[in-house]
């Protein structure tokens, strides 16, 4: 499910990337929400007002969102570079089996993206041996710099069930309550 949105500027600042979308509170967005395009994940909805938006793109500095390589599964997280319209994925094992072309989709794992959604495919893998993190660089499936139209992802993620204890406890109030009282 999602609402389809018109880019109306690319934001207040030059050195921000941000998107101010038509579609606000009145229309049911709210913070937080996904945004993507036809090739894959622009960013977030990050301020909304009552008929307007704000995206940070995938891009800006410090934006992160979990991913999974789909040529072997291996998880990691997409970081905003600020610079250049890259995305960096920091952390990564010099050992870890990730090659130039590779594609990384969201994992699903953070709640805020749906997973396998695609983020973006691997521009370069450098290996030094005396850094035990390799330093992958990669670039956006979106276009970032080019929309006109975004869907802004308005489907919300079902609820984890309560941990055991949580149930256990509800249980037991409901054994120990007076009959006929609730």
């Amino acid at each position: 499910d999602g609402i389809l949105g018109e880019v109306l500027s690319y934001g207040r600042n030059a050195f921000a990337r941000k998107l101010v979308l038509d579609k606000g509170l009145a229309q049911g967005v709210k913070s937080g929400m996904p945004v993507i395009d036809g090739d894959g994940v622009v960013g977030q909805i990050t301020a909304v007002g009552t008929f307007t938006s704000e995206t940070t793109l995938l891009t800006e500095k410090d934006q992160s969102v979990p991913v999974m390589l789909t040529r072997n599964g291996l998880r990691a997280i997409a970081v905003g570079s600020g610079k250049d319209g890259s995305i960096d994925v920091p952390f990564m094992p010099v050992s870890a089996d990730i090659q130039n072309g590779d594609l990384f989709v969201t994992s699903g794992i953070d709640g805020t993206y749906p997973a396998g959604l695609v983020v973006a495919r691997v521009t370069a893998v450098e290996k030094n041996a005396a850094s035990v993190f390799a330093k992958i660089t990669a670039r956006p499936a979106a276009g970032v710099d080019n929309h006109r139209f975004v869907r802004i992802l308005t489907a919300t993620r079902p609820a984890l069930p309560p941990p055991p204890e949580a149930k256990a406890d509800e249980k037991r109030a409901a054994r120990d309550r007076p009959a006929g009282k609730a």
